[in-house]
């Protein structure tokens, strides 16, 4: 059995929007609703409505809402008394007791790239799959560990913008604050898709949809994408347009994997 002050005063000054933010330590107060059809209180319910009927207990159908059927059923589970429900909240204790798994620890290069992934290319999966590609690319051309790529001077423009007095300060202002937040629920399917294109460049066994693209970029044409400076166009993906340098510092071909 828990006890009961180790639920009751998991506080938090903020909302979480995503299971993983809570834990993270973000805890979900009472009488939140859901603002999305498949928000974090709705997948608590889930999950509690499944350990009740484990209990052979009455379950309730979930409406998104935090009231008092959800604090009574959690109490249920957790077996502990409630005098108010709403002197409930929801951490990370809650959600091992309902059953959830807390998320994988990422290793910082993974941050890294995953980071790179989507904050070039939030919204569009066939750009984030090519800027991966871009970055596996590079380090096959230039023999250099893709974190490093990801990380050069000048070459991807995000970075440029994102302040740290570290690496994993600026990365985790990056997955904070980038694009509203990449791990929030609007982002968060995104974000997971970067995380395991990162892991697939890590592993060197990434599908390339670029032809062996080494560059790319949006809007107006920047100075080395000139066909008289060896630059050779192979597509346009999402909102990039993607080709390679045929420069010394690169590939005289395209990459083949």
């Amino acid at each position: 059995m828990i006890k009961l002050k180790t639920i009751l005063f998991e506080q938090s000054q903020s909302i979480p929007e995503t299971i993983e933010q809570i834990w993270s330590g973000i805890v979900l107060p009472y009488g939140v609703r859901d603002t999305v059809s498949n928000g974090v209180v709705r997948q608590i319910q889930t999950a509690l409505v499944k350990k009740l009927e484990q209990m052979d207990k009455p379950t309730f159908k979930p409406n998104g809402i935090f009231g008092p059927t959800t604090a009574n059923g959690i109490a249920m589970v957790m077996g502990i008394k409630l005098s108010n429900p709403k002197t409930l909240t929801i951490g990370p204790n809650t959600l091992t007791a309902l059953g959830f798994e807390p998320p994988e620890s990422l290793p910082l290069s993974t941050k890294v790239l995953a980071a790179t992934i989507a904050g070039e290319g939030m919204g569009d999966k066939s750009d984030m799959l090519a800027i991966a590609n871009v970055i596996l690319n590079r380090s096959i051309a230039r023999k250099m560990k893709p974190t490093s790529v990801a990380l050069e001077p000048k070459q991807f423009s995000m970075w440029n913008q994102i302040s740290g007095s570290n690496l994993a300060d600026k990365t985790n202002n990056v997955i904070t604050n980038w694009g509203g937040g990449l791990k929030t629920s609007g982002n968060i399917e995104y974000w997971n898709y970067a995380v395991k294109l990162a892991k697939l460049v890590q592993q060197g066994t990434l599908t390339d949809n670029t032809g062996g693209a080494t560059h790319y970029f949006t809007g107006g044409r920047p100075y080395w994408a000139d066909s008289d400076k060896g630059y050779i166009k192979h597509d346009v993906i999402g909102a990039h347009e993607y080709g390679r340098d045929t420069s010394v510092v690169w590939a005289k071909n395209p990459i083949k994997r």
